[in-house]
C-alpha cells in the first residue's frame, strides 16, 4: 500500500512538472529572421542553439541567437527550453567566454529591441512574451 502511494505521488509530481514546463513554453514565442528556412525546431535543438552547440541552420547559415535577460520571458524561456536557471545560464556563458569556447547570445532588455534585431539580422533567433507583435520576424514552432 505504501509503495502504491509513493508511486502515485511520484507520478503526480512528474505530471505537475510537465504541466509547468508546458505553461512556461506557452508564455513565450520563438521568432526567427525571415531568411531562416526552418519552420519548426525541436526543443532539444533550441536548447543546443542557446548553449552554443548548434551554430548553423540546416542551410549552413550562421545562427545569431538573442536573449532578453532580466525579463519574465527570459526566465520562462530558459526554464522551458534551456533547462537552466538565469544564474546557471549566465555562469555557463561566462565559462564559455573565459575558456575561449564561444560568445553569449546578443542581449536585449525589451521586446522592441529583440524584434528589431531578429527581423533585421539574417539567421537570427530570439523570443518574446506570447502575444507580442513580432513585426517582420517570423514565428517558429517548437516541437517536443
Amino acid at each position: 500500500m505504501i509503495l502504491k502511494k509513493a508511486t502515485l505521488f511520484i507520478a503526480v509530481v512528474f505530471a505537475a512538472g510537465l504541466l509547468a514546463a508546458a505553461a512556461n513554453a506557452a508564455d513565450v514565442t520563438v521568432i526567427v529572421n525571415p531568411s531562416v528556412s526552418e519552420s519548426s525546431l525541436t526543443a532539444n535543438t533550441l536548447e543546443s542553439i542557446y548553449l552554443g552547440k548548434t551554430v548553423r541552420w540546416g542551410s549552413g547559415q550562421e545562427i545569431a541567437p538573442a536573449t532578453m535577460t532580466g525579463t519574465p520571458a527570459h526566465e520562462a524561456f530558459l526554464d522551458a527550453y534551456v533547462k537552466k536557471s538565469t544564474s546557471q545560464f549566465s555562469t555557463f556563458w561566462k565559462k564559455m567566454v573565459f575558456t575561449g569556447q564561444g560568445f553569449p547570445p546578443k542581449n536585449f532588455d525589451a521586446e522592441t529591441g529583440m524584434v528589431a534585431f531578429v527581423a533585421a539580422t539574417p539567421g537570427a533567433i530570439g523570443y518574446v512574451p506570447a502575444g507580442t507583435d513580432t513585426g517582420n520576424a517570423r514565428v517558429l514552432q517548437i516541437t517536443p
